[in-house]
């Protein structure tokens, strides 16, 4: 018997499926949204994310075809502003609770009032704690910011000559014309005129805009902007255990150093690491110990998503960015006194948002870096770090070089250098205006460690007080493990032709420009360490100990000036 009310009932819903489908009405069917990553302890273990300037970054690829990111290229917000935390409250909205609108933090609030916020922020996860560094970059007495604008908007200028437009045509033959502004890209743009506007020309027009002219300008190193810092991991952690230094002082290889292994140290390192017998060891003599194979910057990676240093200007992937942070959350901080990441957990949860990871654009760091090139004075770059006062009594800033400073503090020693290549003597180029920086952990933490002067090179007298330096971070029992070696970080910014990086980051021993030392001194000094040993002294024991008046075992520079009439 057939149930009529079952029939009604089939009849009805079945209309009712029919009505959506006409009037396209989806069913919404609303859930609460979770946040974008796991707890921190489900967080999974940092991957070698490293990159290279020649990186193929997804977002900014020169292959895209949405022009409507030319915008996003060429007008690139200031930091702290709405449209770059990606706020979408309205003015004089109240904000919700979390929101980027509102303060995570009082002390946030009064810290940012304090310390005005610098044009750059460079995020930095280290095996050792989460870091925010401040950038202050200038390119004579000019802002990089203005100076990258300033120097485009005149090159464009020049291009379009008499032209209302800039044509791809013209544009390219200029560009091949004039190798002092553009470099090697003049020289790659013979016979491939028509591949490069194919490429290059994204809404097919003709006409170089500017956000096409851009990436055209600047497609060797694939981003279209002023600034770009790159990160790798592969220094952390394998730079103290796998330190060929640690090596060579691990006689037993118990992956520890006993009493007896500080006490030799010396011996140890002259023995089994100086391979030119020249009383001094050099990163060239490490990297020919070391197990590392490849050149970890050479990996074409993508470093736009938090696993390893970046800067916070540009293109950021926030969702990525903010599961790395969750994973840094309970992190202890490598320096200053607090996790940066807990004033922008605005809920407590112990995880970080995407609207909550934006925010750390308002967050002051406790370390800024002013860095400034100049090509005219004849000077070169410079180095200057702020500290925030909550850093006063337990961080200081050496300043060896002008070049050159190392920030350091109980946990960390951060080295900061910026070079430039030989061609940034000439201003009118583009790569003048272009600043790109290398940021990670040393590639030998020991060797930071034992180099007391931070010139790239551990001297004869470096190695002699070896065993006093690392009787400074022993254990109550004298021992030390490879993991109580103070961590190492090394930030390099530096401007030139992309095909020049190799050289341009290269870490290589820092020589003075000039030597006041009497002309038998620089003879005797063998190895041109600044020192002249025992080994190098050509006269007798007696000689030698009269003008060693601290009795260290080295005739230094002052000493010398003493016994020179």
């Amino acid at each position: 018997m057939i149930d009529h009310r079952r029939v009604l009932a089939v009849m009805i819903l079945v209309g009712a499926a029919i009505g959506c489908q006409r009037d396209h009405t989806p069913v919404v069917v609303t859930q609460p949204q979770p946040k974008t990553q796991p707890p921190p302890e489900t967080t999974p273990p940092a991957t070698a994310a490293d990159s290279s300037p020649g990186d193929r970054d997804d977002s900014e690829s020169i292959s895209d075809t949405n022009p409507a990111r030319d915008t996003e290229l060429t007008n690139a917000p200031e930091r702290g502003s709405d449209s770059e935390r990606g706020s979408d409250s309205e003015p004089g909205s109240d904000p919700e609770p979390g929101s980027d609108s509102e303060q995570p933090d009082d002390d946030l609030a009064e810290s940012a009032i304090a310390n005005p916020l610098p044009p750059y922020l460079l995020w930095f996860p280290t095996s050792g704690g989460p870091l925010l560094v401040g950038l202050e970059i200038w390119i004579g007495e000019a802002t990089l910011q203005d100076a990258f604008d300033a120097r485009i908007q005149s090159i464009q200028q020049t291009l379009q000559s008499t032209d209302a437009t800039l044509g791809w045509k013209p544009l390219l033959q200029r560009v091949s014309d004039d190798v002092a502004t553009f470099g090697r890209n003049a020289s790659r743009v013979a016979g491939q005129q028509q591949g490069l506007i194919k490429r290059y020309d994204r809404n097919r027009n003709q006409i170089a805009e500017p956000a096409e002219l851009l990436r055209f300008l600047f497609r060797e190193v694939n981003f279209a902007s002023q600034l770009r810092v790159y990160g790798t991991d592969a220094f952390s952690w394998s730079n103290r255990a796998h330190s060929p230094l640690f090596k060579a002082l691990d006689r037993n290889s118990d992956q520890r150093l006993d009493q007896q292994e500080i006490a030799a140290a010396e011996t140890s390192l002259l023995v089994d690491v100086d391979r030119n017998l020249d009383g001094c060891l050099s990163p060239d003599e490490l990297a020919e110990l070391s197990d590392r194979s490849d050149d970890p910057w050479q990996r074409r990676r993508s470093d736009r998503h938090g696993e390893v240093a970046m800067d916070l200007s540009d293109y950021v992937d926030w969702s990525n960015l903010s599961y790395s942070m969750g994973g840094m959350l309970k992190h202890s901080p490598l320096i200053g006194p607090r996790n940066p990441l807990l004033a922008i957990d605005a809920d407590d949860d112990g995880r970080i948002s995407v609207d909550e990871a934006r925010t750390i654009l308002d967050v002051s760091p406790e370390l800024t870096l002013i860095i400034r090139f100049d090509s005219q004075t004849g000077d070169g770059p410079t180095v200057r770090a702020e500290l925030a006062p909550s850093l006063a009594e337990s961080a200081t800033v050496q300043e060896h070089f002008a070049n050159r400073i190392q920030i350091s503090t109980a946990a960390a020693q951060i080295d900061v250098i910026a070079q430039d290549s030989p061609g940034m003597k000439n201003e009118s180029s583009i790569w003048s205006i272009q600043v790109r920086g290398r940021a990670a952990e040393s590639p030998d933490a020991v060797f930071a460690w034992l180099d007391l002067n931070h010139d790239q090179m551990l001297s004869s007298r470096e190695i002699h007080l070896a065993a006093g330096r690392l009787q400074q971070i022993s254990q109550a029992d004298g021992s030390l493990g490879a993991d109580a070696i103070p961590e190492a970080l090394l930030i390099q910014f530096g401007r030139g032709e992309p095909d020049q990086d190799n050289r341009l980051f290269q870490t290589t021993p820092v020589r003075k420009d000039s030597d006041d030392r009497p002309r038998w001194a620089i003879a005797m000094d063998s190895n041109h360490d600044g020192d002249i040993s025992r080994n190098e002294f050509v006269g007798p024991l007696k000689a030698f100990q009269q003008l060693d008046v601290n009795g260290d075992h080295f005739l230094s520079s002052d000493e010398i000036a003493l016994a020179t009439p």
